[in-house]
């Protein structure tokens, strides 16, 4: 296994202006991670290439969509949704599995 740093938002209430104060928190989650490419042909002569990881947490890990992921270094933010993976037959929950794709800023 390896570890990855999740970095998370939060509203922590307002000023005396209004305006929100944010909370950051950061977990040291346990997970295997993978590396992830791939491409699709847009137009004739272009190429989209999509790299990133692909990461598997225990069982009902929880993962919102603003969340941002520390990877070796590098910051990654989700590229889709969470899933769960469930047997539909029995009790076995393998884990949680998101797609990442490295952030950018601009």
């Amino acid at each position: 296994m390896q570890f990855i740093t999740q970095i998370r938002q939060s509203s922590a209430g307002t000023d005396q202006y209004g305006e929100p104060i944010y909370v950051t928190t950061e977990t040291v989650l346990e997970a295997a991670v993978a590396a992830r490419t791939g491409s699709k042909t847009v137009g004739a002569a272009e190429v989209t290439v999509t790299s990133g990881l692909t990461v598997y947490f225990p069982y009902d890990t929880d993962i919102q969509n603003d969340d941002v992921f520390i990877y070796k270094g590098e910051r990654y933010v989700l590229d889709g949704e969470k899933f769960d993976w469930e047997n539909p037959y029995g009790n076995w929950k393998p884990g949680t599995v998101v797609d990442l794709q490295r952030e950018v800023n601009g």
